[in-house]
């Protein structure tokens, strides 16, 4: 099955963010790509990673010919920094604690 263009970039990136190390030549071959669509793929992996703020980088290892994602090890450590901060907004907002839109709402008709 040949896949289209979103498909592999998904690989590409699924391979990356495990910690695989991915040779352009071999992923080329596999998915019968040309050499400067792989490119372009990991300018696009980098500058969606520049976009969103991440500490997530995609290197290449001049030994091995090969692209990895650097700072891995970083990915679950922001996930649990963030988290709460996100818990603080919410229960700011009232959102968190349960009281959707709809509840505000009525509570400023109330007067409360």
């Amino acid at each position: 099955m040949k896949l289209n263009k979103a498909q592999r970039m998904m690989v590409l990136y699924q391979k990356l963010s495990k910690g695989e190390y991915v040779c352009k030549s071999t992923f080329c071959k596999e998915y019968e790509i040309e050499e400067w669509t792989f490119d372009r793929y990991i300018a696009d992996i980098r500058n969606l990673l520049s976009e969103t703020f991440s500490l997530l980088e995609v290197v290449y290892d001049r030994k091995s010919h090969s692209y990895y994602m650097e700072n891995l090890h970083l990915k679950h450590e922001i996930g649990l920094v963030l988290h709460p901060v996100r818990k603080r907004t919410w229960a700011w907002s009232g959102i968190f604690a349960g009281q959707g839109r709809g509840r505000r709402r009525a509570d400023a008709r109330q007067g409360r």
